[in-house]
C-alpha cells in the first residue's frame, strides 16, 4: 500500500523544532516571538537558536500552518496556528505521537 503525501508531511516535521512550535501554538492565543521562545525553552528544556526558530517559523508560515502579524508599537511579531495548522496538529501529528506511545522502542 502506498500512501500519498508522505514526502509533504515529512518535509514539515523534519524542520528543526517544527513539532515543538506547533505544540506550543496549538490551542493558545497568538504568541509574541519572545513569549514563544521562552515557552519553548521552558517546555522542552533546550536552548533554542533564534535563527533556526525564525527559519522554521518562516517555513510553517509559507506552508499555511502558522499565521503571522507584525505590530509596530511596540515592535513585535505574533504567531498562531491557522485552521490548516490546527488540522495538521490534530491529524498527522497526533497520529504519529499516538503511534510512538504504542512503540516505546522508538523513543
Amino acid at each position: 500500500m502506498k500512501i500519498d503525501g508522505v514526502p509533504q508531511v515529512g518535509a514539515i516535521l523534519q524542520r528543526k523544532w517544527a513539532g515543538e512550535i506547533l505544540d506550543v501554538l496549538y490551542d493558545s492565543p497568538p504568541r509574541g516571538r519572545m513569549e514563544l521562545t521562552t515557552e519553548l525553552r521552558s517546555r522542552f528544556g533546550r536552548q533554542f537558536c533564534d535563527r533556526v526558530c525564525t527559519d522554521t517559523l518562516r517555513v510553517l508560515r509559507q506552508r499555511g500552518l502558522v499565521g503571522h502579524r507584525l505590530q509596530n508599537r511596540p515592535r513585535s511579531a505574533y504567531y498562531w496556528l491557522t485552521p490548516l495548522g490546527e488540522d495538521f496538529y490534530r491529524g498527522p501529528m497526533a497520529d504519529a505521537v499516538g503511534w510512538l506511545a504504542t512503540h516505546p522502542e522508538f523513543k
